[in-house]
């Protein structure tokens, strides 16, 4: 809506490519270092890497709130909320009473009224400030939390948008997978031999096959298998052109040999370093590690490793490293190590659904 100049009303002819609506998207998505599916995730990251990491990160007032309630002795400086003047959203938490419903019966509306009344009430409304939300009951007013000692504005003007329908919101999605910052990404999968156990071969194919799949034609994808050694490089190229065959390729990895999980991330990271070196800021650059064990035949160290991934205070954003872990034997505090170093998430899985659930999760951060 900032970009069409409205508050309202907006419609799903304003949001296009070369609209104003469409060219502020492209605008901020350029402008952003990280995306994730949870504002936590950054804040906790700000909080543990500091200002030279991330100077702000769009978020609820509630998360400011609780950010500086659970970490303001440790930090530099508080955390802010800052309201924007050209508009924003009011989040509501939607109560309805359906009592339109041929399966509702007259008790359940009338219960669910009372229910409603209560939760209206100044006695929830007041609890519902004390954890950082601001109430809708006029006779409760704001008070601390909601005050400067936690980095809230209760005097701030707040310019509220109205949120659009749903064909717009799809719409905007829509445009913003065409206009976003697109990604170089690196696939780093174990083939060793313990992966052909449990099933963990499998699960880890189907894993892989869909985040293929949640990744954009524009994309850069790099498939890299590693056991005891590396086979890096053999497809490769933009989603759009090799995307069938990456998928067709990680269904015909088989597992055997040993594990170099160093040798092959400093490979990946290698790699990208040199494709940031010429297009630089054009793209966004991560590797995403799927491993089931310790690292048993590298030449370089995990000290090493770390030393190499970890980001400069010229160039704090780096290259994002998310590591994977698949079944109960896996180095968890290897894989911590590695996608902490590289300002990444560590997940864990152990079977197909978990696999197919963390690889379209860790598709949202690019």
């Amino acid at each position: 809506m900032v970009g069409a100049g409205k508050a309202g009303g907006l419609t799903v002819a304003d949001v296009g490519p070369e609209t104003p609506c469409g060219q502020f998207i492209a605008a901020v998505d350029k402008a952003k270092f990280h995306s994730g599916k949870s504002d936590v995730w950054l804040l906790d990251k700000l909080v543990d890497r500091g200002p030279e990491y991330l100077d702000a990160v769009v978020s609820w007032e509630s998360s400011v709130i609780a950010t500086n309630r659970k970490h303001g002795a440790s930090l530099r400086e508080p955390l802010v909320a800052v309201y924007p003047q050209d508009g924003t959203v009011v989040v509501g938490h939607t109560y309805a009473v359906l009592d339109g419903a041929p399966w509702v019966k007259p008790e359940q509306v009338s219960a669910a009224k009372i229910f409603q009344a209560y939760l209206l009430g100044a006695e929830q409304q007041r609890a519902v400030l004390a954890s950082g939300l601001r109430p809708v009951a006029p006779e409760v007013k704001l008070a601390p939390p909601v005050d400067a000692s936690m980095g809230a504005d209760p005097a701030a003007k707040l310019v509220a948008l109205q949120v659009p329908d749903g064909r717009v919101i799809d719409q905007i999605g829509e445009i913003w997978h065409r206009v976003k910052k697109h990604a170089m990404l690196v696939l780093v999968f174990d083939k060793s031999g313990s992966m052909s156990q449990g099933g963990k071969m499998l699960s880890a194919v189907r894993g892989a096959q869909e985040f293929v799949k949640q990744m954009g034609g524009e994309d850069d994808l790099i498939w890299m298998p590693f056991d005891s050694q590396l086979y890096g490089g053999r497809t490769r190229g933009k989603k759009a052109a090799i995307g069938e065959q990456l998928i067709q390729d990680i269904a015909s990895t088989r597992a055997d040999g040993g594990t170099a999980l160093y040798d092959a991330v400093s490979s990946a990271f290698a790699e990208l370093t040199q494709a940031r070196n010429t297009g630089r800021d054009t793209l966004r650059y991560g590797i995403i590690i799927l491993s089931d064990g310790k690292d048993e035949n590298s030449r370089s160290t995990l000290s090493e490793l770390e030393e190499l991934l970890r980001p400069l205070e010229s160039d704090p954003t780096g290259i994002q490293i998310h590591a994977i872990a698949i079944g109960s034997d896996a180095d968890e505090n290897v894989l911590r190590r590695i996608s902490g170093a590289a300002n990444g998430r560590y997940w864990k899985g152990q079977d197909e659904k978990d696999m197919i659930r963390i690889y379209k999760e860790v598709a949202t951060y690019w």
